[in-house]
């Protein structure tokens, strides 16, 4: 066992630490406030919504992004444009500056990166989707009263095949 003037050598060492394993109180008074008496002790509200989720619903007003499985690459475009471009650190970068600017969200680059490059964005084919936007086409047929309808249906979306199918 260590003799007493060792024991008192250590506690002085240890600013924080006194005889019989009690340790002092070091932290600032207001730290712990909510524990002691007559302090408020109802748990905080929690934030309605996370920054995530803010800015999710930015990205989503003014944009739209999806991920392009025939080039394997993210791309966006505004609301009120027709060409969707690629996402590149530029367009982060400038995505992020936006967030701060217009709803006073202060981020890293890597945020938004994280965002758009996960299941915020929609995988999508373009050929596919192309080819499921054109309309039915009536090629017609010299017998009888039967004619032709080509579609491009999702069961054969998968072979790329065009369906032909008789219609009476």
């Amino acid at each position: 066992m260590q003799a007493l003037p060792e024991c008192l050598e250590l506690s002085c060492s240890l600013h924080n630490f006194t005889l019989g394993n009690q340790t002092k109180h070091i932290m600032k008074p207001s730290a712990d406030k909510g524990k002691s008496e007559g302090g408020n002790n109802m748990p905080r509200p929690r934030r309605i919504s996370s920054k995530n989720s803010e800015i999710e619903a930015y990205l989503s007003t003014h944009y739209e992004f999806r991920y392009n499985t025939v080039l394997g690459r993210t791309e966006y475009r505004s609301k009120n444009d027709a060409h969707f471009s690629k996402v590149g650190r530029y367009e982060i970068n400038t995505l992020r500056r936006e967030i701060d600017n217009d709803i006073g969200i202060i981020t890293s680059s890597e945020n938004p990166y994280s965002i758009i490059e996960s299941s915020f964005s929609p995988r999508i084919n373009p050929i596919r989707e192309y080819f499921k936007a054109l309309p039915l086409v009536d090629i017609g047929c010299d017998e009888g009263n039967s004619s032709i309808l080509l579609s491009f249906t999702e069961s054969h979306s998968r072979t790329g095949k065009l369906r032909c199918g008789a219609q009476s």
